[in-house]
């Protein structure tokens, strides 16, 4: 029927033209080109929620650590730190520890923005997973009944042409 390669499952109206890589693998992210040669395979929805995990956690560890630092007369140890970092980027807020100092305040306004971005990332990810799976559904559902058009067309046009046959 149509060649395989040259539709791109992204989006049925677009034409590849031989991009035969990004059709066949309809999850890699357009841009990831960084991202593949840093990680040394395609950027995946997978791989970056991973790598957003892991950098969330890290800048979590940073921002407590940090928050000992900045402002030392709230945060008397690290452990204090790093519960109101953890408590802070799950946007729990608890109250139970806050800073007074100007920089920590910065500190905690960046740490909020961190976890802001880091929900509406695993909220994105699952959406699109679950996109991903009813587009799959849908065009598995759609092929057959294409399919099932395409003979009846088929089987007209066999038909047409034996009647034509016929008569000449």
């Amino acid at each position: 029927m149509f060649p395989r390669e040259r539709v791109s499952h992204a989006h049925p109206d677009r034409v590849t033209a031989g991009m035969a890589c990004h059709a066949a693998n309809s999850l890699s992210m357009e841009g990831g080109r960084f991202f593949s040669f840093l990680l040394g395979r395609p950027l995946t929805p997978y791989l970056a929620g991973r790598a957003i995990a892991v950098a969330t956690f890290l800048v979590t560890v940073a921002a407590g650590v940090g928050m000992r630092l900045v402002d030392r007369s709230e945060f008397d140890n690290v452990w204090v730190g790093l519960w109101w970092a953890v408590q802070t980027v799950t946007t729990v807020g608890y109250g139970d520890v806050v800073p007074h100092q100007p920089g920590g305040r910065v500190l905690a306004a960046a740490l909020m923005v961190v976890g802001i971005a880091f929900l509406t990332v695993i909220t994105a990810m699952i959406t699109a997973a679950l996109v991903e799976v009813l587009r799959r559904r849908y065009e598995k559902l759609s092929g057959a009944h294409l399919e099932s058009k395409l003979d009846d067309v088929n089987d007209r046009l066999a038909r047409l042409e034996a009647l034509l046959k016929e008569r000449t």
